[in-house]
């Protein structure tokens, strides 16, 4: 149950009868569409950490072969 104001409930409801929907149809079409305008956790999450090496000055891709390259220079147990 959510509660509306009357304004928004009768624009909502002329909204619904414009595109032949139902007022619950209108409804989860409005929270899907709000829901899409909103960054996803990973899209913010990815907005938040690429990039973050970058006052390094190090080439990141340089700095991953690197690390891996010392697995090959491991000595077998």
């Amino acid at each position: 149950i959510v509660d509306i104001p009357a304004e928004d409930l009768t624009a909502l409801d002329l909204l619904a009868r414009r595109n032949r929907w139902s007022r619950a149809e209108a409804v989860r079409q409005s929270v899907r569409k709000m829901l899409a305008d909103q960054p996803s956790d990973i899209d913010a999450i990815l907005d938040e950490v690429c990039g973050s090496w970058a006052h390094l000055g190090i080439d990141g891709l340089a700095h991953q072969q690197a690390l891996r390259a010392e697995w090959d220079d491991r000595s077998p147990e």
